[in-house]
């Protein structure tokens, strides 16, 4: 995953407040809940946690998006456990409801 912008320079210290502020709106809205958008959307905050001279705010602030990514990720894959865990027991149902042959 770091390696996803290998090579790529990272943010200049003066962009780089637009930058955050960018993130943090995408990943408020949708950016955070697609599966693809959170490998890109993640590669971009390491990227701009890269960047020399970060300030202790903004690294504070990257910090929070890695953690809001990590927290949609965490509640996708519970919802996917939930699901499966309810059709497995929708499936054990009905199986004691057919009769023994």
């Amino acid at each position: 995953m770091n390696d996803f912008y290998k090579g790529t320079p990272s943010y200049s210290v003066g962009h780089l407040d637009a930058a955050i502020e960018h993130l943090e709106q995408v990943l408020s809205l949708e950016g955070a809940n697609s599966l693809f958008s959170q490998t890109y959307w993640r590669a971009r905050v390491v990227q701009a946690l890269a960047t020399p001279g970060l300030a202790p705010c903004q690294y504070a602030r990257l910090q929070r998006l890695l953690e809001r990514i990590a927290e949609v990720r965490a509640m996708r894959k519970n919802s996917r456990g939930c699901e499966r865990s309810i059709h497995e027991s929708r499936a054990d149902t009905r199986a004691r409801r057919l009769p023994s042959a």
